[in-house]
């Protein structure tokens, strides 16, 4: 039977990468139509694929808000100043010491959950360490 009149997924060549195509098929199609739709399942896959990159690559790279290089600052400078190392500071605050040390690196996004744990470990309010973080992205 032919794979269009059934509605299923359409069968990509076998060294395409994604395997097959996820677009409906029209019970209706004909084998002209089944080219054209092979041809754009190939085609978007590559462009999805190119564009996720190109997202997940930038999430990583690129704080969003501001204010985070100012946290992650004002984090360490708090740290620093309790002789704290980023293990203490983890176990303090019931985290991982991966995730502090990619926080003040700005490598990760702190939640608020987080950060208030974080402020928890620094024997600090998280309004305290907030509007330091605002004054110093001020300068």
């Amino acid at each position: 039977m032919d794979p269009a009149a059934t509605g299923r997924p359409v069968p990509l060549p076998k060294h395409h990468p994604a395997g097959r195509c996820r677009f409906p098929v029209p019970a209706s199609a004909t084998p002209e139509h089944w080219l054209k739709l092979t041809a754009l399942c190939e085609q978007y896959t590559v462009i999805f694929a190119r564009g996720a990159a190109t997202i997940i690559s930038g999430i990583k790279t690129r704080p969003t808000d501001p204010l985070i290089p100012s946290f992650a600052t004002v984090l360490r400078r708090r740290r620093e100043a309790l002789d704290l190392s980023q293990e203490a500071l983890a176990r303090r605050a019931g985290i991982s010491t991966v995730f502090v040390g990619r926080v003040e690196s700005t490598r990760n996004q702190p939640t608020i959950n987080s950060m208030q744990k974080l402020a928890t470990g620094l024997d600090a309010r998280l309004s305290d360490l907030i509007r330091e973080a605002e004054a110093l992205a001020k300068r």
